[in-house]
């Protein structure tokens, strides 16, 4: 009897490595601390003048919106959502303009992040990595160790045919 278990619920090793597993715990992380930063501002917002019904309804969404977009970082669409939620976090400088300039600065991290995500899938690709180089010179080692190069085991069976 097999059963289908899904990969998340397998033991680690026995589980297919995904390099940017890490990026997007990152990814998440990011969402979650931009959340907070908005749902902080509502405070500092709410200092020089007191917020309408919308502006505060405009906040908590986007808020809940950044920590419901954690669910989604593996899709391949969700960088297009998170740049919509830094647009609407930018915008949010006509609330009170400290909220856009947090926006900016979350914008900047996110863009630094999508730079080293984007130099690591091409340093992947290149096979450039540190650990590409050390799997590719250990398996050099094992063909060389195995007498995969035409010397070793090979030439003992062909010194036991003479």
């Amino acid at each position: 009897m097999v059963l289908n278990v899904p990969a998340t619920l397998m033991p680690p090793s026995s589980r297919k490595a995904d390099p940017e597993r890490g990026f997007r715990g990152v990814m998440s992380g990011a969402l979650i601390l931009q959340a907070i930063t908005v749902l902080l501002g509502l405070p500092v917002a709410s200092t020089d003048h007191p917020l309408a019904f919308w502006e505060i309804a405009a906040l908590l969404l986007l808020a809940a919106a950044m920590v419901g977009a954690c669910a989604f970082v593996s899709k391949p669409w969700m960088l297009k959502v998170i740049v919509a939620l830094q647009v609407v976090h930018i915008a949010c400088w006509f609330i009170y303009p400290a909220l856009g300039i947090m926006g900016i600065i979350f914008g900047v991290a996110w863009w630094t992040l999508i730079y080293f995500r984007n130099e690591y899938r091409q340093r992947l690709a290149d096979g450039v990595l540190p650990s590409q180089i050390r799997d590719a010179a250990e398996a050099a080692a094992a063909a060389d160790q195995h007498g995969e190069d035409g010397e070793g085991a090979g030439s003992a069976s062909l010194a036991e045919k003479n």
